[in-house]
């Protein structure tokens, strides 16, 4: 697609749980001089962009970013709230990319009643361009209990 005079591809990704990273992947869509985006959920964590652990995946996406000048971003908020209390909130797509000349802002969107919420990917902007999310309260069901 075309930005600003310029070509940009957009990929989305998927890379399944226990399937192996392969780098020579990510350089083909990164080659030439064409500024690209990768984004969608590469099963990969890492304390670098935010999440609490860090996964082969995620120490191998890290570092090859480092090592080629690639860009790893993710939401500063999670994009998977599940619905069991059991289980956190995490943080599953995030957006590599390269050749980027100008800023690039990853959102998670809270409109959507879905546990798996989408992102959305502002470039060349350091504004958040979604409204912040309303604060919430806890509900104290005991006092709701007394007052009905």
């Amino acid at each position: 697609m075309g930005t600003a005079g310029t070509e940009l591809r957009l990929f989305t990704v998927y890379r399944s749980p226990g399937s192996h990273f392969f780098s020579s992947d990510i350089h083909t869509n990164f080659d030439g001089n064409t500024l690209t985006i990768l984004a969608g959920d590469f099963n990969a964590k890492h304390t670098a962009w935010g999440l609490r652990v860090i996964s082969p995946a995620g120490r191998q996406y890290l570092q090859d970013a480092e090592d080629h000048g690639y860009e790893f971003v993710g939401p500063s908020t999670p994009s998977h709230v599940p619905t069991d209390p059991r289980l956190g909130a995490n943080v599953l797509d995030s957006v590599y990319c390269h050749q980027l000349p100008f800023p690039i802002h990853v959102e998670v969107l809270y409109d959507m009643d879905t546990q798996h919420l989408p992102i959305m990917i502002t470039l060349g902007s350091s504004t958040h361009m979604t409204p912040t999310r309303p604060q919430t309260h806890p509900t104290d069901w005991s006092a709701y209990q007394r007052a009905l």
